[in-house]
């Protein structure tokens, strides 16, 4: 395409850090872990209002996909255009009803008030990984209370 080095990393370093920032503000919040603070890499708090919208919400939603398909599909959780583009992308209609017999499956077999093991023990009959979980902590979010 011609372009020159220089020019390839003023297209590219930008993206990448919009990337990081996407990433490092939902991604870990949706996995209930500690913001990225910028002594690691690209803080969390540029990014975090974010997880008060409806974006987030449906970034939310795919990334649960990526854990119930065992990790084998909707794997960006920043862009999932890239899974459409790459044919990694997978519907919800598609993987919601596994988790949803999952679900039911381990509320048959123990009530979650009376569960002794973490959710990843109790899913771990049933050949699927435990979908992402929020942060309770302050500024957290409950991806059901997103409009």
């Amino acid at each position: 395409m011609g372009f020159s080095l220089a020019t390839t990393f003023q297209i590219l370093l930008p993206g990448m850090l919009i990337h990081a920032l996407i990433w490092n503000a939902l991604h870990p919040n949706m996995h209930g872990l500690p913001d990225v603070p910028i002594t690691v890499g690209a803080p969390s708090f540029v990014m975090a209002g974010l997880r008060k919208t409806w974006y987030f919400r449906w970034l939310y939603q795919n990334h649960e996909g990526h854990h119930v398909v065992g990790g084998q599909g909707n794997y960006n959780v920043a862009c999932p255009l890239t899974d459409h583009l790459c044919g990694t992308y997978v519907k919800q209609s598609e993987w919601r009803p596994r988790q949803d017999a999952t679900l039911k499956e381990l509320e048959r077999k123990k009530s979650w008030s009376e569960t002794k093991g973490s959710a990843e023990e109790l899913a771990a009959p049933f050949d699927t990984q435990m979908a992402p979980v929020m942060n309770n902590g302050a500024g957290a979010l409950n991806p059901s209370a997103v409009a």
